[in-house]
């Protein structure tokens, strides 16, 4: 089943096509990763899908609802979520406060109402067990702030599972990371394989080859090849495109 497709899609700035008439899906269950070399169109093509860029033509698909033109947050109701950097936003509260404020955030409640998230014991239980399932319990009191870069991208992915959404947008999981780093990370993604369906944007062709069961090839804004690791790694225009650039 396809929970996302995109079809004929455009989007041009002035001149320039950065979706150049894309046509995608995404199945049920699968990691499916998205790769390109830089200005290839992932951020804009990603912007589309969540609602924050609006394209020219073509439609967009999501669980079987026509979702081209709708707002960020009605596609947040229908099930999806996209990786962000929480650091950003509240950088001096603790990664427990931050997580009991996305859950409370999550089931309806206003960030104005601190008090509640602090005081509820289900919030409570949630946060100390997705913490304890990241390995980041004895980390649970430090501000955002004091973070190293891979705790930070570990909390990002929390707060993504924490929304519930069945579909996961993660953007550059990887990036910055260190090989320890990296490799937890990637254990991390293998365990949600056929609970969640996600689309990987990602630079570390390890981690996406490790992960993908489907990759798409994005290149000057269009999609030139889909299909399993060993179909694109023995893709030449791939190979020319990409891959031989990114060896």
């Amino acid at each position: 089943m396809n929970v996302l497709e995109l079809v004929n899609l455009v989007k041009r700035f002035g001149g320039v096509t950065a979706t150049d008439h894309v046509d995608f899906s995404l199945v049920e269950g699968e990691i499916h990763a998205l790769i390109g070399p830089n200005g290839a169109g992932k951020t804009t093509l990603i912007g589309q899908i969540m609602g924050e860029i609006p394209p020219d033509s073509g439609s967009i698909r999501l669980f079987g609802e026509n979702v081209t033109g709708a707002s960020v947050r009605h596609r947040v109701r229908l099930g999806l979520a996209r990786s962000f950097q929480i650091v950003e936003l509240l950088p001096e509260f603790s990664l427990a406060e931050n997580l009991a404020l996305a859950i409370q955030v999550r089931d309806g409640h206003s960030f104005r109402f601190w008090g509640r998230a602090s005081a509820d014991k289900a919030i409570q239980a949630e946060v100390s067990r997705r913490l304890t399932e990241a390995g980041l319990a004895a980390r649970a009191d430090i501000p955002v702030a004091a973070l190293s870069h891979g705790e930070r991208k570990d909390l990002e992915l929390v707060l993504a599972l924490a929304s519930n959404a069945p579909v996961l947008l993660l953007d550059e999981p990887m990036a910055g990371l260190g090989p320890s780093e990296t490799a937890a990370m990637i254990a991390s993604l293998r365990k949600l394989k056929g609970s969640k369906t996600i689309l990987l944007v990602e630079h570390d062709m390890d981690a996406v080859f490790a992960l993908a069961d489907r990759i798409s090839v994005l290149v000057y804004g269009r999609i030139i090849a889909t299909g399993t690791p060993a179909q694109i790694r023995a893709n030449s225009e791939v190979q020319r495109a990409y891959l031989g650039e990114a060896a």
